[in-house]
């Protein structure tokens, strides 16, 4: 009888099945029955512009801050405006601690002569004696001009690869009676292996006083009369090769001798 009772308590599957769907469905319904219902309209844009003239610092500054505020990169990248900027920018100084020296008393040793002469030496100083009278003897300054040696002679120098090779003879230059000085008169050549000037001419050129185109032409002239050492035959690389030089002529003058005036 017990056994009978207890069975016809208990639900079966199709009762609890029945009984949770029906919670489900009121559920159901009450999401649907209290939920608002309204229909979204299409959205407008609004295609107007405006411009703002932002003149406080205090505005200009929120509308810079509003523009960073979908920057990704403030959180990685370090700027005074981004996350703890000041404090990445700045970071604490390190702290410098100073080594502490500890090292023992060490006397150092003093010679015991020149310590027992001391009383004597103070107790005698040496006398100064001062002589405003008495002037140290320096000795006066001479002047050192180093002035070229007077030239003696006219005189011929060569210059440029034409210097490698001997002069046979070396000619006689004129001195010139004339008041003042006379310039270098200038000659270029081309010397040939035979040692002969194959080709010549002035260097300086120009409208000149008459003794200096006197001097240029004789050096002209002598410049044509040389002649030089042949060059060996073991070195001549062409036959026909000249060799460039310079002859500088430096010319003497001497006060020219006056004539006397007939009465």
């Amino acid at each position: 009888m017990s056994t009978t009772t207890e069975d016809s308590n208990c639900w079966s599957r199709e009762r609890w099945g029945l009984v949770v769907f029906l919670v489900l469905a009121l559920h159901l319904g009450a999401l649907v029955l209290f939920s608002a219902h309204h229909e979204s309209g299409p959205i407008r844009r609004d295609d107007r512009h405006s411009v703002r003239w932002l003149t406080s610092p205090a505005e200009t500054r929120k509308v810079l801050d509003s523009l960073l505020d979908n920057d990704p990169t403030l959180l990685a990248a370090v700027t005074p405006g981004g996350f703890s900027g000041a404090a990445w920018l700045r970071p604490a100084p390190s702290k410098y601690q100073i080594g502490e020296w500890n090292d023992t008393e060490r006397s150092l040793a003093l010679p015991l002569r020149p310590m027992a002469s001391l009383p004597s030496f103070v107790g005698k100083p040496p006398q100064l004696v001062l002589d405003p009278a008495r002037k140290p003897v320096t000795p006066a300054p001479v002047p050192t001009v180093a002035q070229p040696a007077l030239r003696d002679a006219s005189r011929m120098t060569v210059e440029g690869p034409l210097a490698s090779r001997k002069l046979l003879r070396v000619p006689s230059l004129k001195v010139w009676p004339y008041s003042d000085l006379l310039k270098d008169s200038r000659v270029r050549v081309l010397v040939n292996r035979e040692g002969l000037v194959f080709s010549r001419r002035l260097a300086s050129n120009g409208l000149r006083q008459p003794a200096q185109r006197a001097a240029d032409q004789f050096a002209h002239d002598v410049a044509g009369s040389l002649r030089f050492e042949p060059l060996p035959e073991s070195a001549l690389t062409n036959r026909d090769a000249l060799t460039e030089g310079e002859l500088v002529f430096q010319w003497l003058t001497v006060e020219p001798a006056e004539t006397p005036v007939k009465p």
